[in-house]
């Protein structure tokens, strides 16, 4: 389904009026996680583990991308991986804004990342997703000229050599490269579809590996179950504390595994 054109350009308005904000906080961030030897979606997904606790479960939900929910004690990142690995990636980057950036988070409220316009563009939302987006494509302009300008690739071969890249997802590209005056906004516009079986088949055609477009299907609860196993062994805790915490965990778990199983926020 595309997108209304109105809605794309009310985007990239919201996304010029919050540039100067959001690049601000990108640099600070990025000089922080920059390494040159793990990629930057690895670095925010090992600080995020450090940080937070971290879920990430299949759930058969095609606009649901992820959620945090803030606890008294806790921060949760739950991310849906039944959606393509490109979608994960960039959910993770999302919600790692939220979590590090966002002071009003609500206490035992769901705060979701949906794939529908509606959500696309309202300001906080967009702002996680600019602030994803930014940190995500780095040198992106250049990169971009060494397929079309240097091998003469078509516009539709560069985005898959893009997505293969970078691991994101296309229409994250596709407005980056309009904002970096690469793309025109017909351009923009006509390819900003999410048919994922045509661009499987451009992959495979390129020789690409398709695996980053396709489900993880991951099932991670493991960090918690390890903690109160550690706090267990080390006798940190009281026995009668770890059993009323671990129980209240489980339960909380299985309450939002419930809420979206069948599509409900």
């Amino acid at each position: 389904m595309m997108i209304e054109k109105e809605n794309l350009q009310r985007i990239l308005e919201l996304n010029k009026q919050i540039d100067d904000e959001i690049n601000s906080i990108v640099k600070k961030d990025f000089s922080g996680l920059y390494d040159d030897n793990i990629n930057i979606i690895q670095n925010i997904n090992l600080k995020m583990e450090e940080d937070f606790n971290i879920i990430k479960y299949p759930i058969n939900n095609n606009e649901l991308g992820g959620f945090v929910y803030k606890t008294d004690n806790n921060l949760f990142c739950f991310i849906n991986s039944h959606q393509p690995r490109n979608f994960q990636n960039f959910v993770l980057i999302h919600e790692y804004y939220h979590m590090s950036h966002h002071d009003n988070l609500e206490k035992n409220k769901i705060d979701t990342v949906l794939l529908n316009e509606e959500e696309s563009i309202n300001l906080i939302e967009r702002k996680a997703n600019y602030y994803a987006s930014l940190m995500l494509l780095d040198s992106l302009r250049e990169n971009y000229n060494k397929f079309i300008k240097d091998r003469k690739f078509t516009l539709e071969d560069t985005i898959c050599y893009l997505i293969d890249l970078y691991k994101v997802p296309k229409k994250t590209i596709l407005i980056r490269l309009y904002e970096l005056e690469c793309i025109t906004f017909d351009e923009l516009y006509d390819n900003f579809n999410n048919n994922i079986e045509n661009l499987q088949n451009r992959f495979n055609k390129l020789g690409l590996d398709t695996s980053i477009l396709e489900p993880s299907n991951v099932v991670k609860f493991d960090d918690i179950d390890k903690e109160f196993k550690k706090a267990r062994e080390s006798g940190a805790m009281l026995e009668s504390f770890l059993d009323q915490n671990e129980s209240y965990y489980r339960e909380l778990l299985k309450s939002l595994e419930v809420k979206f199983k069948n599509g409900q926020r």
